[in-house]
């Protein structure tokens, strides 16, 4: 069954362009402190940074859903990134807490990570995305396909908790009529997995619902309901909230998780840019860790 409206693209620019411009804030700080400290940069440096700037005057002052400018945007602030982290002014660890800042009001206040305790790899599934938070920066390809269960077995005691991005906007009508018929039950079939390798040590979890403000148009406009295995009936007016209720009842084997609603960035970026930070940085700790 097909939803009522499909999202327009209009509607997707200006979720990107909210995130883009958190993005570009941090950078900002980082690029103005780097100008003050008198780095030196060569041409092609200077040329990233002017770049920068240009587009920034550009999407404060022109249409906010020019498409070309978005994709400009995601492109330029990947090599501002890897400029600022090669030049040694901020780290991997120190952005990534830039970038989960943006979205403090959706994590635990007892999560608190250090710039030096930081790292993320991805469960690289059409659905879900793990992220794991280890003191000793040891980062783990957890897919199935390469992964055995005795090295997740091995991984997961020196993690200190675990966050799981799962992407919702995809899920559909027969999702929330039969649960069984949907993908995305294999994608919580290899959390468990994941869950399941962390022996008696049990590691907060942290699920955060990513694009839920799409999903949550969707289930707005038609209405659904669904009844729970106690009989009550559930209705889903499109609240946050209400997108938890459906996912609790589908994680009941978690001793402790925390529900949260995100817009984050696309998955298939985020993992490149953190593919060429564990590539510059973290090879050397994957090797001591025997994961690579």
């Amino acid at each position: 069954m097909r939803f009522g409206r499909d999202i327009s693209s209009r509607e997707k620019e200006e979720t990107r362009l909210v995130v883009y411009e958190n993005i570009y804030s941090a950078l900002a700080c980082a690029i103005r402190e780097l100008q003050a400290q008198g780095r030196l940069l060569d041409n092609a440096d200077d040329g990233v940074i002017q770049t920068f700037w240009s587009n920034q005057e550009f999407g404060m002052t022109q249409s906010r859903w020019n498409c070309e400018l978005l994709l400009s945007m995601r492109e330029l602030c990947h090599r501002a990134i890897v400029l600022a982290t090669a030049l040694r002014f901020i780290n991997p660890e120190s952005y990534l807490r830039m970038f989960l800042s943006s979205y403090s009001h959706v994590l635990q206040p007892e999560w608190n990570p250090t710039e030096t305790d930081v790292i993320q790899c991805y469960v690289p599934t059409k659905s879900l995305s793990g992220a794991w938070i280890s003191k000793d920066l040891i980062a783990l390809e957890a897919n199935t396909k390469h992964t055995t269960q005795k090295e997740l077995s091995k991984i997961m005691p020196l993690v200190d908790g675990i966050v799981c991005v799962a992407d919702i906007s995809t899920l559909d009508y027969r999702y929330m009529v039969d649960p069984g018929k949907s993908q995305f039950n294999e994608s919580l079939g290899l959390l468990e997995e994941v869950l399941g390798s962390r022996g008696p040590q049990r590691k907060p979890i942290q699920l955060l619902l990513n694009k839920t403000d799409i999903l949550r148009r969707k289930l707005k406009h038609l209405g659904v309901s669904l009844y729970s295995e106690g009989g009550l009936l559930q209705y889903f007016p499109g609240s946050a909230e209400s997108v938890a209720k459906c996912f609790k009842e589908h994680l009941g084997y978690c001793d402790e998780y925390y529900l949260r609603e995100i817009c984050a960035l696309d998955a298939t970026w985020m993992n490149h840019i953190f593919k060429v930070w564990r590539e510059m940085m973290f090879k050397s700790k994957l090797l001591a860790a025997g994961v690579m």
